[in-house]
């Protein structure tokens, strides 16, 4: 998920940040996504100049796409840096209906707040630094019927395996084989848990079966199912998502979450040499 974001906001100032900046974005998510993603860019200047530095808002809408991977360009970060800064009072994103890495999500929603960037960087190169933010946030919904096209073909301990969201919980069937060759139904109930941006099934109950089926079963069926999923399947963008809430209720699982932002790490010196010493 945070490759999706991170593709949006270096497409930020894709025509620049002066003048019609809306057909920029579009431009640029549109060849990211594909001519038939849906794609919408709304930017609100208030009364200021289309070459003021300062941007009351951009809303953007997407829905009907793939996410692939994270372009090879896109935005830089100096955090705290000292330079001429361009500020986005807020900007708004919505995606519906897409797919990210076999993935299919329902909606995904992220705002962010006081976003300032190299106001320079952003005219002279057509590139977005980010210098600050002051915060971000978002909420993000799966589908049960999703989850399990995602999950199934990992679990390889049960036959016909299914992944049922309930209230607060999930329930998962199938069938287990035992050593007598016979095949065993098996319902087990787990709790959902984050860990930054990545979602964990926990405590494991194994109902009680007509034949006696050893504990290690349901340990298995975890360990084949976890991680759920990974907000952040890129771990080397410097945009990365922590899981705050989960909601689990019938047929819909929402993960709520913060964005943070990270400078990227120095480079470690080279150690010199016995001639260079």
């Amino acid at each position: 998920m945070n490759i999706l974001i991170y593709i949006i906001l270096a497409a930020l100032v894709g025509g620049g940040v002066e003048g019609k900046v809306e057909n920029g974005i579009s431009g640029r998510l549109q060849s990211s996504f594909g001519k038939k993603a849906q794609v919408k860019v709304e930017v609100d200047r208030g009364h200021r100049s289309p070459l003021s530095r300062s941007i009351n808002s951009i809303n953007i809408e997407l829905a009907d796409f793939k996410v692939q991977g994270a372009p090879a360009q896109g935005m830089a970060f100096r955090l705290d840096k000292k330079t001429m800064g361009g500020r986005i009072d807020r900007i708004s994103i919505k995606a519906r209906r897409f797919e990210i890495e076999g993935l299919a999500i329902k909606e995904m929603q992220v705002n962010i707040e006081q976003l300032k960037y190299n106001f320079w960087k952003a005219v002279a190169k057509h590139q977005l630094e980010v210098l600050r933010v002051d915060k971000c946030g978002g909420e993000i919904v799966f589908e049960e019927k999703a989850l399990n096209k995602f999950i199934a073909p990992r679990v390889k301990e049960l036959e016909e395996f299914h992944l049922k969201l309930s209230h607060g919980e999930v329930i998962i069937t199938g069938k287990a084989k035992t050593r007598l060759h016979i095949s065993v139904p098996v319902e087990l109930t787990c709790k959902l848990v984050p860990h930054m941006g990545m979602i964990f099934l926990t405590e494991p109950r194994l109902k009680a079966t007509v034949v006696p089926l050893p504990s290690f079963v349901a340990q298995r069926v975890v360990d084949q199912v976890n991680p759920v999923t990974n907000l952040n399947r890129d771990s080397q963008l410097p945009c990365q998502l922590k899981i705050t809430q989960l909601k689990v209720e019938p047929a819909l699982l929402t993960a709520r979450a913060d964005l943070l932002f990270r400078a990227p790490a120095k480079p470690k010196p080279r150690p010199k040499t016995a001639a260079q010493r």
